[in-house]
């Protein structure tokens, strides 16, 4: 594995310290943490999406009804 100074997620090459291993493990978390609540958003999102998808259906169904009770 090559190892690239500026991404935390690498594991750096020789010992490894106290001190990296802290940095590491709240990289580590953060990533995470960023992973899930981007999951979270588009579970959330596509959930609107799709209670958004029948509102245009609820809407002529409800002009149909409104159209027929003027002409009854």
């Amino acid at each position: 594995m090559v190892n690239y100074e500026g991404d935390p997620l690498v594991l750096p090459i020789g010992p490894i310290t106290r001190s990296r291993a802290k940095r590491y493990g709240a990289a580590i978390s953060s990533f995470v943490q960023a992973q899930i609540t981007q999951e979270l958003h588009d579970v959330a999102f596509n959930k609107c999406c799709e209670e958004l998808e029948g509102i245009p259906r609820l809407l002529m169904l409800l002009g149909a009804c409104e159209v027929e009770d003027k002409f009854v």
